[in-house]
């Protein structure tokens, strides 16, 4: 059985170490284990007021990551914080 597992990558560089680190362990990940990458790049940010009426980007973003199992975000912290594009809020 394989176990899905989304993985999201806060930095939004073609080049970003944290993309380089995610593909490695895509390439190492073992057979029963999916790693995908979900992009944010076409996220907007957070807004609680279009929840009633998501964007496009959003409902394929929503539609990507809720068979996963589980989540790996690799982000970078600037500051002790998140990213902004790393602060994704999932319903």
């Amino acid at each position: 059985m394989t176990r899905h597992v989304a993985v999201i990558i806060g930095s939004l560089r073609k080049d970003s170490i944290n993309r380089k680190m995610a593909h490695a362990l895509i390439e190492r990940a073992p057979a029963s284990l999916g790693l995908d990458i979900i992009e944010i790049r076409d996220l907007p940010l957070y807004n609680q007021d279009a929840d009633a009426s998501p964007d496009a980007a959003t409902v394929a973003f929503r539609d990507a990551i809720r068979p996963v199992m589980r989540v790996i975000t690799k982000a970078s912290r600037m500051y002790h914080r998140a990213a902004a594009m790393g602060k994704v809020n999932v319903r």
